[in-house]
């Protein structure tokens, strides 16, 4: 993306979008500085009062913050990060990090399978799911969508308040008194494409991290398809490994 005086838009408007572009696509990392007034200005081809209105676009945004005297920077990030060892909810791993979130119900509905056959859901769901759509925020600031499939045994048996209050799995586990054994799960990376990147509040084709996670009870019988939207630069996984046994190819 480049600043065009042809363009409608304002200008300050066109050089703020541009640095976020930067930003959320890891160009300018967070820590480093998104140039001087002077640089940004020779750069652009752009005045002192464009810059200055576009810098102050991103503080209000919190992208980025500006030390007298040294410049403007992108905001430090505490990412979230999940230790892959335990079957954990996305609520548990905030609460394990002691970080406060709110979580919105965008939507919870039934919907027949023949309208899901593309999220590849377990026959064991029956003919209909509960079709739950969650967006967590931490700060005011959408960090995950959730889009969530359970069968409808399960579904039916929750409210909205619940779901507002309580993640899938302690519903699961307390209300219904089930226990959560295994589960299956892959992550990707994927552009954010139309609604996603709506609710995420990025641009269009912003990197993201997909998770996707099929749970099991402890019966080995599926109770909930998750898909998981994080922007990679609020969230990351880790994982230990040891390595494997190997058989030997040297002689004793």
């Amino acid at each position: 993306m480049s600043v065009s005086k042809e363009s409608a838009r304002p200008m300050y408007r066109q050089l703020a979008d541009t640095l976020k572009d930067e930003i959320y696509s890891g160009q300018i990392q967070p820590g480093e500085t998104i140039g001087s007034q002077r640089q940004l200005e020779e750069r652009f081809n752009v005045s002192t009062v464009t810059v200055r209105r576009a810098i102050q676009l991103l503080k209000d945004e919190g992208l980025v913050i500006t030390n007298h005297g040294k410049g403007t920077y992108v905001k430090p990030t505490n990412k979230l990060e999940q230790h892959l060892v335990h079957l954990q909810s996305f609520s548990e791993v905030l609460e394990e990090q002691g970080v406060h979130s709110q979580t919105h119900i965008i939507k919870a509905e039934m919907l027949p399978m023949e309208d899901l056959e593309e999220h590849d859901l377990p026959p064991d769901f029956g003919s209909v799911s509960f079709y739950i759509e969650r967006l967590h925020l931490v700060d005011d600031q959408p960090v995950a969508l959730a889009l969530i499939y359970l069968p409808a045994f399960i579904g039916e048996q929750l409210t909205i308040e619940e779901l507002k209050a309580h993640s899938v799995y302690e519903l699961i586990e307390k209300k219904l008194g089930m226990t959560l054994g295994k589960a299956e799960q892959t992550i990707e990376a994927c552009p954010a494409m139309d609604e996603v990147a709506a609710l995420l509040q990025v641009k269009e084709n912003t990197p993201l991290l997909r998770a996707e996670r099929l749970s099991f009870s402890e019966d080995n019988i599926p109770v909930e398809k998750i898909e998981f939207y994080y922007h990679h630069s609020v969230y990351s996984f880790r994982i230990k490994l040891t390595r494997a046994d190997q058989m030997t190819m040297w002689p004793d």
